[in-house]
């Protein structure tokens, strides 16, 4: 299998996470994943995705508007 861009990996997270489908959707982020937002901050992946999960059940969705990426940065 070909190693995927960076972009790639950020939309299928993003993918995944419209699907709430939240294992998958982790198994794009690093175990050691580090998070700081306005209300919370997190030191690993498993935490940050129970999180996400919790927030996605309250939204009635999410409309991801644009990924832009050059070379290994996305956002």
């Amino acid at each position: 299998m070909a190693q995927m861009t960076a972009k790639e990996v950020v939309d299928r997270y993003n993918h995944a996470l419209g699907a709430k489908d939240f294992a998958a959707a982790r198994g794009y982020l690093a175990d050691d994943l580090r998070f700081q937002g306005p209300i919370d901050h997190f030191e690993k992946a498993d935490d940050y995705v129970t999180a996400i999960a919790r927030l996605y059940g309250m939204a009635r969705g999410v409309d991801h508007q644009a990924t832009i990426a050059e070379g290994a940065e996305v956002a």
